[in-house]
């Protein structure tokens, strides 16, 4: 009788031990770390204090990582083996998010550094919005096609009441001195595509809404707006004498106030553009007017034009380098409106030294030109926005 229990035991125990094992494979050491990450498997843990911000980022994402979930099992039974195999890649992404959440939730593990400071959960809000614009803009041509975007419209609103109550953590966790400037990237990225669908929604409604329907606003922010509330400075702290304005902007903007941001943003853009037209055009007519009288001889070294051209070329470079940094760790615009224009300024610079010496000096003063036009671009992006 003993050995019979002995050998059913035996029997049990094994079985067990492949189960928690294929439950828990991407925890273990050595392991390919999954797509996305919020757990502290995969990289430091995070601060305790800025738990709270990580718990309504991750019900930020959770909503969406949901909607991409059940979409994508319709895919999954696709006869198509492309769309099968992206759908499945999808639903799996998808599955170890929320596992890695449930672990967080009943204290396995604790947030990862990587989740709020890395970039990983982009795709899934670029692949999530993707779907929810596809319904909004479907042409109702059947009752449930109808029913589809009437249900999406309440989807809409719960993400406009997340991200309401994300904004309201990321103030007060900036207030009190522990809001990292390398988290405003990964929000900001997932904000503005938000804030996209958002504005997509709500002029639907007012395109195709009757006039009996009630007037629909929106409940949060937008991320300008947002962004002009985490002041972080220096030492990482919020400023004591603005936390009165952040209350006040804090909540929801009443239908009969105005919206100054965007009047900002246009006058910003406005003024943005005629600097650098008027910074091109005047050099531009100039170049042309010295093109013409020009012998159009290549340069030497022997030149006193040649080091004075490097000399230039030091500062300028110089000065790229300390704006693209201070940007970098502002984190106010997106990384491609800075590094981009950033780039192209040191390149057109750089380059313009050898071609001094190997096609007529007028082509080197050209790219100098495109060089100082490119880099007033991004300098008064930094200043206006």
């Amino acid at each position: 009788m003993a050995s019979s229990s002995a050998h059913d035991a035996k029997n049990m125990y094994p079985k067990r031990l492949r189960k928690r094992t294929d439950n828990t494979a991407y925890r273990m050491p050595g392991l390919t770390a999954p797509r996305f990450i919020i757990c502290d498997r995969h990289g430091p843990p995070l601060k305790s204090a800025q738990v709270p911000l990580a718990r309504a980022l991750v019900l930020f994402d959770l909503q969406l990582v949901r909607r991409v979930q059940k979409f994508h099992r319709k895919g999954a039974s696709s006869t198509d083996e492309t769309r099968k195999a992206e759908a499945l890649r999808w639903i799996e992404d998808c599955n170890d998010i929320i596992q890695q959440w449930k672990d967080i939730n009943t204290g396995q593990c604790q947030f990862s550094e990587l989740y709020i400071k890395g970039n990983c959960f982009i795709p899934i809000w670029t692949e999530g919005m993707r779907i929810i614009k596809e319904v909004l803009v479907s042409n109702p041509v059947s009752s449930n096609q109808s029913q589809k975007r009437d249900d999406f419209a309440g989807i809409m609103g719960e993400y406009d009441r997340q991200a309401d109550s994300l904004q309201t953590q990321m103030v007060d966790t900036a207030h009190r001195g522990l809001f990292d400037p390398e988290f405003l990237n990964p929000i900001q990225e997932r904000w503005m595509r938000l804030d996209e669908t958002l504005k997509l929604h709500f002029d639907l409604c007012a395109l195709y809404g009757g006039e009996d329907e009630p007037f629909l606003s929106r409940r949060s922010l937008t991320w300008p707006e947002v962004r002009s509330l985490v002041q972080v400075d220096d030492v990482g702290t919020k400023r004591d004498d603005k936390f009165g304005q952040i209350q006040l902007a804090s909540r929801p903007r009443k239908e009969t106030e105005p919206d100054t941001t965007a009047g900002s943003k246009v006058a910003n853009a406005f003024i943005l553009w005629l600097v650098v037209f008027s910074c091109a055009v005047a050099p531009a007519a100039l170049f042309a007017l010295g093109y013409s009288r020009s012998l159009h001889l290549q340069g030497t070294v022997n030149d006193a034009d040649f080091w004075f051209l490097i000399q230039a070329t030091l500062v300028q470079i110089q000065g790229l380098v300390v704006s693209a940094l201070l940007e970098r760790k502002r984190g106010r615009l997106p990384r491609w409106r800075w590094a981009i224009p950033a780039a192209i300024a040191g390149a057109c610079s750089i380059v313009a030294i050898p071609l001094y010496l190997t096609v007529p000096r007028d082509w080197s003063s050209f790219l100098s030109l495109v060089a100082g036009t490119t880099q007033s671009f991004m300098i008064l992006q930094l200043f206006l926005f």
